[in-house]
């Protein structure tokens, strides 16, 4: 069995990256000769418990001195919000495909355009729904509902 090691480190643009390795190499090793990465045995417990597929990678503050991460929950807000904004605007294309659909149906055809109208609204009631988040459990607490279920309400 192979001894893989996990590195949390910042390359030489200063951006967070992660690396499983056995031997560290190039900007790794680098890295890890300037005190720039965090090594350990198994993945951080800050990534075991709060962000297990590196969703957040880009908002990590790194304590190499200590081998702690922590999340700058501003930057965390942005990459929620970056993800929310995305999927909003590939169900309005749908939206839009469905409201060609319903041209002739007045009632499905208001259902339609009330459903995209919420989802214009999406990004400004987020924004004051994160100004109360203050960790990444509270961010991931609210994803809108009505990106699931918006094929229900037409």
């Amino acid at each position: 069995m192979k001894n893989y090691k996990h590195a949390y480190w910042l390359n030489k643009n200063g951006e967070p990256c992660y690396t499983v390795f056995i031997t560290p190499t190039g900007e790794l090793t680098e890295a890890i000769n300037n005190n720039n990465a965090i090594v350990l045995d198994d993945v951080h417990d800050f990534i075991k418990t709060s962000d297990r597929n590196l969703n957040f990678l880009s908002a990590y503050v790194f304590d190499f001195e200590n081998k702690n991460i922590s999340i700058n929950i501003e930057i965390a807000k942005s990459i929620i919000l970056g993800s929310i904004r995305s999927r909003r605007n590939q169900i309005l294309k749908e939206m839009d495909v469905e409201q060609l659909k319903y041209m002739s149906n007045v009632d499905k055809l208001a259902k339609v355009e009330s459903v995209k109208q919420q989802l214009r609204d999406l990004p400004d009631q987020l924004l004051n729904s994160m100004s109360n988040c203050e960790n990444l459990v509270d961010l991931k607490h609210i994803f809108p509902p009505i990106l699931n279920t918006y094929k229900e309400m037409i």
